[in-house]
């Protein structure tokens, strides 16, 4: 009775002091956190590129999160996921960001306010007890610096915010590019472009329309994290200094004396990027003529005369006439009419999918289908990494003249960063541009797409007099000459795309609805992913370029990699677990066998001894 009581308190001890144990431990790590990312795409880690955003925090940048309470079955995730992501980013920027959910509900003041930052609640569907039932959600972030402003709808997240892990890999860019928004109020992106009006509307005449020139989408990223000027170069007006790179799109009929403020911002280290076109594919004033062309087949380029030409050649890269073509290009699927044999053996026509090359809209990759590289993308630069195709829509054909470059700029770089296949050639389509064009035997050649001027440059017009807007007037003194090259530490780049269609809003829906364009438009999309990458690394640095580039390539969710890591997880529960308990139990039972079991040596001793009789023993049971 004696040994039975020893042993149960000896595991009351030792369950009281595995406990002890255990709670000290919890308190003491209770501060300390620790993660293990175990997906083979490390699709949950912070990108290295948002810790440094964070880290370079100088204030307190305060979130407010709204979000409706509750959501939507397949949204509830939202609250758990933005909460991870601003914790993880808290602990980069110190503790210099604080953020706080907040559900609108009916509070009129606050809707009021939330109406002034132009935000909406968004009509949604769920399913309750069975039956569907619509109701209003609130999901937006909002970001305060200061006096300076941003906000994230979290619908911007697109699909991903449907699933949670889709959510978590997707959320750290777009939270870091509104830091930036509010952070860095200075930072500016000029568009120079010529905005044209839309024909007038016969059904509405009285109508009044507003000149566009189709680069919404483009000003709309690009407002997520910067802000967004038209700026104007006519009459020599100079480029504004918060202008940190300037983007020239589609530029028509330049003068030297806009010339000379161009090339000027370049000298004191700016960042221009020229989007150019020998022949404009689309113009919101020539909807009428474009339409018809496409319906007989074809497209109606117009002719655009730059004026940059002996420009951009004194930098190396060199205008031709004419547009670029190649046999790399995507496919048209249209309907066309295809004689066969009717009953009887009368010929009749029908309509059948008719597939054809489309060798003005130029497929280029960066590797084949067997993974050899194509020689078309520079991999190793940032803004490109990830990207695996790109499109172009007739660009113009350029040539790259690196001798007379090299004479001209002492220490200036000239890269060729992407360029077509070896099996383009240039045409001199003027007012028609077929889709189905045959391509020569001859004058087949690779030429450059992108390319990329920086170091030290010298003016365009160093050895010129300074262009004068308006009449010159005679004997009148000189204006002073400015900067004949850039100076050391500079660091000006001139980037020359050699087409300006790809990033225009109409064209991914006329590829897909009218031309039947097979992977066209996604290929204009990365295009324009391309040309937000050399603003960014113009103006920001390479980090919003990396936090970009993951979604691309790497960093994409797999979903059948997920459903495995779902799968496994279901066979560990089920399986797994059960067996570990059995193998448990096993164990517990040997050692409690091993506790009581008796050598056979003392065993014997035991029985051969002498049993005391009850007086020796004292009167006490045995």
């Amino acid at each position: 009775m004696n040994v039975s009581r020893s042993r149960f308190w000896s595991w009351v001890a030792g369950g009281a002091l595995v406990a002890g144990i255990t709670l000290a431990l919890n308190v003491a790590v209770s501060d300390v956190r620790m993660e293990a990312d175990l997906t083979q795409d490390q699709r949950f880690t912070l990108p290295p590129a948002v810790g440094r955003i964070c880290s370079n925090l100088s204030d307190t940048c305060r979130i407010t999160v709204y979000l409706s309470d509750p959501m939507p079955s397949y949204l509830r995730h939202l609250s758990r996921s933005v909460s991870t992501r601003l914790k993880e980013m808290n602990r980069f920027a110190d503790g210099k960001i604080e953020w706080e959910f907040v559900d609108p509900g009916q509070d009129q003041e606050l809707l009021k306010k939330l109406a002034d930052l132009k935000l909406q609640p968004l009509s949604l569907q769920d399913v309750r007890g069975g039956e569907a039932v619509a109701g209003v959600y609130w999901m937006t972030m909002v970001f305060r610096h200061g006096k300076e402003i941003a906000t994230l709808p979290l619908t911007d997240l697109g699909q991903d915010i449907l699933k949670e892990e889709r959510t978590l890999a997707s959320l750290p860019g777009f939270i870091a590019a509104r830091l930036l928004r509010v952070t860095q109020p200075d930072i500016s992106v000029g568009i120079v472009s010529d905005k044209k009006l839309p024909p007038q509307n016969p059904m509405n005449p009285q109508q009044q329309q507003e000149a566009m020139d189709g680069l919404k989408g483009l000003r709309d990223r690009l407002a997520t994290h910067c802000r967004v000027k038209d700026v104007t170069l006519k009459n020599g007006v100079p480029v504004p200094d918060d202008v940190k790179a300037l983007v020239l799109f589609r530029p028509e009929n330049l003068a030297d004396v806009d010339l000379y403020q161009v090339d000027q911002y370049l000298m004191r280290g700016g960042r221009v990027i020229v989007l150019h076109d020998s022949r404009s594919m689309l113009d919101f004033d020539r909807e009428q003529a474009i339409g018809m062309g496409l319906q007989q087949g074809n497209f109606a380029p117009r002719a655009v005369t730059s004026g940059m030409d002996a420009w951009l050649t004194h930098y190396g890269m060199k205008p031709d006439a004419g547009v670029l073509l190649d046999k790399a290009c995507f496919q048209s699927q249209r309907l066309g009419r295809q004689q066969v044999t009717g009953p009887g053996g009368v010929p009749m026509f029908v309509m059948t999918p008719v597939t054809s090359d489309m060798p003005a809209l130029m497929n280029v990759i960066e590797s084949d289908k067997d993974g050899k590289a194509t020689g078309q993308v520079d991999a190793t630069e940032l803004c490109l990494t990830g990207i695996a195709q790109l499109g172009f829509l007739a660009p113009s054909p350029f040539t790259v003249e690196s001798a007379s470059f090299s004479a001209t700029h002492k220490g200036g770089n000239l890269t060729t960063l992407v360029s077509s296949s070896p099996n383009a050639w240039v045409s001199d389509a003027k007012d028609t541009l077929p889709f189905s064009v045959t391509p020569p035997t001859e004058g087949l050649a690779r030429r450059p797409l992108v390319m990329r001027a920086s170091g030290r440059l010298r003016s365009f017009f160093a050895e010129k007099d300074v262009p004068i807007a308006g009449e010159t007037v005679p004997d009148a003194p000189k204006p002073p000459r400015g900067l004949e090259e850039s100076q050391p530490g500079n660091d000006p780049q001139l980037w020359v795309v050699a087409d300006a269609d790809f990033a225009f809003d109409v064209w991914p829906q006329v590829l897909g609805q009218r031309l039947g364009a097979i992977g066209g438009a996604r290929a204009l999309v990365n295009t324009s992913v391309m040309l937000l990458n050399m603003v960014d690394a113009s103006i920001l640095g390479p980090e919003m370029v990396e936090i970009r580039r993951p979604r691309l390539a790497d960093r994409s969710v797999d979903e059948a990699r997920v459903k495995e890591d779902r799968e496994s997880i279901l066979f560990n529960n089920i399986a797994l677990m059960p067996l570990a308990l059995v193998a448990f139990g096993i164990v517990v039972f040997i050692w409690r066998k091993a506790q009581t079991f008796v050598p056979s040596h003392r065993a014997a001793a035991v029985s051969t001894a002498p049993v005391a009789s009850e007086g020796e023993s004292g009167g006490a049971s045995t």
